[in-house]
């Protein structure tokens, strides 16, 4: 548990179970065993005192993050679309949030004409993105008189 404080506050980064070095490999490990006993209310209070110091040492379990993730995506579309933006493109051309938002909205219209986008994030994106499933209209954009 010492190493691993240690290269969190070294570093300010946990370790990686994909590291070169095996001494990392073995403290992800161990800290990943340790979360897993934290999830299931077992951790030993020792270890629970001792990791209570480094910031996000238990992340949540997968399904929940991502679920978070996908979540934060969506509200961060919808700020996108009200602030007056067209819907983003995710070509190779486009950068930064318009392309990372993109490339989201591509994969979950994706995900829908495989039949695989869970139906509850489909009703939230018909609530609060009207249109998402079609998406920019091709050809040049109206002319806007005024």
């Amino acid at each position: 548990m010492q190493q691993l404080v240690s290269l969190v506050q070294e570093t300010g980064l946990y370790p990686s179970r994909h590291s070169p070095s095996e001494a990392e490999r073995t403290l992800a490990v161990w800290l990943q065993c340790r979360r897993e006993e934290a999830r299931a209310d077992n951790l030993a209070q020792a270890y629970r005192d001792g990791l209570a110091g480094l910031p996000g040492w238990q992340t949540p379990p997968r399904p929940q993050a991502d679920e978070s993730r996908w979540q934060q995506r969506l509200a961060a579309l919808v700020d996108y679309r009200a602030a007056g933006n067209d819907w983003p493109r995710h070509k190779a051309t486009v950068e930064g949030l318009e392309h990372d938002m993109g490339v989201w909205l591509h994969y979950q219209r994706a995900e829908l004409h495989r039949g695989e986008l869970d139906e509850a994030k489909v009703q939230a994106l018909d609530r609060a993105l009207p249109g998402w499933q079609s998406g920019r209209r091709r050809g040049r954009k109206p002319r806007q008189n005024g």
